[in-house]
């Protein structure tokens, strides 16, 4: 399973899938795979797909803001391995972080991971040491 994209891209487009979700529960099959192909086409405008809406939809809530763990509790646990899917959409999230050099890297490693190719061992090192300079972490 890979790396859900963060939902700012998600969100850009959420009128548009409020009104095209119900559709799917249309009980006239033309008007489902019409909707399903329309949200298809946005999710993939937005740089997203079915996966990373799925994820979103299915993620726990966020807590509230300025809420604060209750004293004595465990510590959050510590988030796993950054995947190449996951550093590469974090840094495609964040352009402004980016030169012109890493946005165009980028786009490539997110066009080449979308049609499965595998990444050389060159491209993950150079995915990892950009997402560590700019976003730390990441193995």
């Amino acid at each position: 399973m890979r790396e859900p994209a963060y939902p700012t891209s998600l969100r850009l487009i959420a009128p548009k899938l409020a009104k095209l979700l119900p559709v799917l529960s249309s009980d006239k099959p033309g008007e489902v795979v019409n909707a399903a192909a329309a949200i298809t086409r946005a999710l993939t405008a937005a740089g997203t797909d079915w996966h990373d809406l799925t994820a979103l939809l299915t993620a726990a809530p966020a807590p509230p803001q300025g809420a604060t763990p209750h004293q004595g509790a465990a510590p959050a646990p510590r988030p796993g391995p950054v995947t190449s899917w996951g550093a590469a959409r974090r840094l495609w999230e964040n352009p402004a972080l980016l030169n012109d050099w890493e946005r165009v890297f980028v786009s490539s490693i997110l066009d080449r991971l979308r049609s499965g190719k595998p990444l050389s061992e060159r491209q993950a090192a150079t995915l990892t040491r950009v997402y560590r300079r700019h976003l730390g972490g990441g193995r």
